[in-house]
């Protein structure tokens, strides 16, 4: 069967709303921690990204920014895609930036990957400047 390109992003929006339903336990704190424009700018969980087949675990559209967290599924293989999957997305122009769950669990570690998190969002804001300005 051949999937049009509105079945298949309905198709990736039910997946989308699978994921956010049924996060894992580092993607639902790293949620509390981001969402409602805690850090400056508004957060989506589970995004469709435009003109992709991909489904960002956290992106802020504004900034064309995203956060991933990557557990033990993530290991092997899938690192390869993953690395494949974020050259494509930043050919597009995003910024993309991968953690490990156990930054996020881990209390000391949440605190030092927040920082990370703010730094990222001042250079994304630098960034847009700087294309602005060009």
């Amino acid at each position: 069967m051949i999937l049009t390109q509105s079945h298949d992003n309905q198709r990736l929006r039910v997946l989308a709303r699978h994921l956010r339903r049924h996060g894992t336990d580092a993607e639902r704190a790293l949620w509390n921690l981001v969402r409602g424009k805690q850090l400056g700018v508004k957060f989506r969980r589970q995004h469709l990204i435009p003109a992709t087949p991909y489904v960002a675990d956290f992106a802020c559209v504004e900034l064309m920014l995203i956060l991933e967290l990557d557990g033990p599924v993530h290991d092997g293989d899938q690192r390869r895609l993953d690395r494949a999957r974020d050259q494509q997305l930043r050919r597009l122009g995003w910024a993309v930036y991968r953690f490990d769950n156990a930054c996020i669990l881990d209390e000391a570690a949440c605190q030092l990957t927040l920082g990370l998190i703010r730094q990222r969002i001042k250079l994304a804001r630098r960034r847009l400047r700087l294309e602005v300005a060009a």
